[in-house]
């Protein structure tokens, strides 16, 4: 098991994407491209390399367990510049390929996430992003080219996620959790232990309370890894 922060761009950041909100009623904490990655409104949330490319999805494994956070920025208007963490995921399955994904989310009669970059999926319009490319079609092929180069594709189960009003987070919090900002570049995986510290604060938060045993017990996973580490 290893642990990760990472870092997405969600509709409430820019001026486009809350008009896409207040438009469309959208939860304001999604994916703001036209393929959500990751796709945290999917009853298993995808990961793919349609972002990163080659640098984080290739690299997870069944197990790996993932906090995602926004940048800091203001939201709504008038508050204090914050950052929000999103959802804390674990990895349930893993594919090399879309399609074998795609099949899957089928046999479980589920809709396929919006990452999912097989014939027949189609990306959310551009009034739905926060168009941060000009053009829905160049969007569209650049995923398309990503999808065919790095294919791998992940499932994962839901140990919290709050697109909606997600806890606050700051930077000093990081600090004093993990002695740095997390490189949401690099991404390169955490300590057991730094990271136990991060969800047992985020088991105190009231919008955590219906996942708080989940995380208690994750909590105390990556305490033993920790301690197994050093013995």
């Amino acid at each position: 098991m290893k642990c990760y922060v990472n870092q997405f761009r969600p509709l409430a950041q820019t001026l486009a994407g809350r008009n896409a909100i207040e438009q469309h009623n959208l939860p304001p904490f999604v994916d703001a491209s036209c393929r959500r990655e990751p796709d945290l409104e999917s009853a298993f949330p995808s990961i793919t390399a349609l972002c990163r490319e080659g640098y984080f999805a290739p690299r997870l494994r069944v197990g790996d367990v993932l906090a995602y956070m926004t940048k800091d920025f203001v939201y709504p208007p008038k508050t204090a510049s914050t950052r929000r963490l999103v959802a804390v995921l674990r990895v349930e399955k893993s594919w090399a390929a879309h399609k074998q994904a795609a099949a899957w989310y089928r046999r479980q009669d589920l809709p396929l996430p919006g990452n999912c970059m097989v014939r027949g999926s189609k990306p959310l319009p551009l009034d739905f992003t926060d168009r941060y490319q000009d053009g829905l079609r160049k969007w569209e092929l650049h995923y398309w080219q990503v999808a065919r180069r790095y294919g791998a594709f992940h499932a994962c189960e839901k140990l919290f996620c709050d697109v909606n009003d997600p806890p606050r987070l700051t930077n000093p919090q990081l600090l004093e959790w993990f002695g740095m900002i997390p490189d949401t570049r690099r991404l390169p995986p955490l300590p057991p232990q730094d990271f136990a510290k991060l969800l047992r604060w985020l088991a105190e938060q009231p919008t955590a309370a219906t996942k708080r045993q989940r995380l208690e017990a994750l909590c105390q996973s990556l305490l033993q890894c920790a301690f197994k580490g050093r013995h």
